[in-house]
């Protein structure tokens, strides 16, 4: 695995066939990310909440936003089930 991003491929999926898991999806919000801001990770609530004082004392503004988990696969269930809680994590810096 050197050198590549352990959050995997698009939306961080896990690295695997094609840098996801198979039938797996989570893309980031691309009207987010053409207005600037970086898509940082995927987090419950609890680490939603550290990641956003981090970045709010590093000078970042941070958005929490619910995870479109409507491309998961039926395969996917148990996921989908336990990342019906997490939030996508967008900064960017303050203008």
């Amino acid at each position: 695995m050197g050198g590549e991003d352990p959050r995997g491929g698009e939306g961080g999926a896990a690295p695997g066939a094609a840098g996801a898991f198979a039938g797996c999806s989570l893309p980031h919000d691309h009207l987010l990310t053409d207005q600037g801001w970086e898509w940082r990770g995927n987090a419950d609530e609890r680490r939603g909440r550290e990641m956003t004082e981090t970045y709010q004392e590093l000078g970042f503004e941070v958005r929490l936003e619910p995870l479109n988990l409507e491309q998961l696969s039926e395969d996917c269930q148990g996921c989908k089930d336990a990342l019906d809680s997490f939030s996508a994590v967008y900064v960017r810096r303050k203008t």
